[in-house]
């Protein structure tokens, strides 16, 4: 492993501010974006998932399973409720280039 795309310990993120943020929920969400457990004893969330891919340290797909694993935990959306939400946003950006091509 290379350390990292970003060049930064996302652990060390989660090592100051784990727990500060006097709700429980918040505390739970920082935990999974910058200080859960990978793999192999890796420490860093979410945030050090991306890092590692973006850094060709795991693939893609490892990092993709864990967006969807977060995503399935904190956004109570079905597949469905995703697909149209995207759906909603790739209309929203071709009425915006639709709107600088015609002028």
């Amino acid at each position: 492993m290379s350390g990292g795309h970003f060049n930064i310990d996302t652990h060390l993120i989660g090592d100051d501010m784990e727990g500060e943020w006097r709700d429980e929920e918040i505390n739970e969400l920082f935990h999974d974006l910058f200080c859960a457990e990978l793999w192999n004893g890796r420490y860093g969330g979410l945030a050090s998932a991306l890092d590692y891919w973006l850094a060709s340290d795991v693939s893609e797909e490892v990092y993709r399973e864990y967006v969807h694993k977060f995503k399935e935990k904190w956004f109570n959306r079905t597949k469905e409720d995703r697909v149209e939400f995207y759906c909603a946003k790739l209309q929203e950006k071709c009425d915006e280039l639709k709107g600088e091509l015609v002028g």
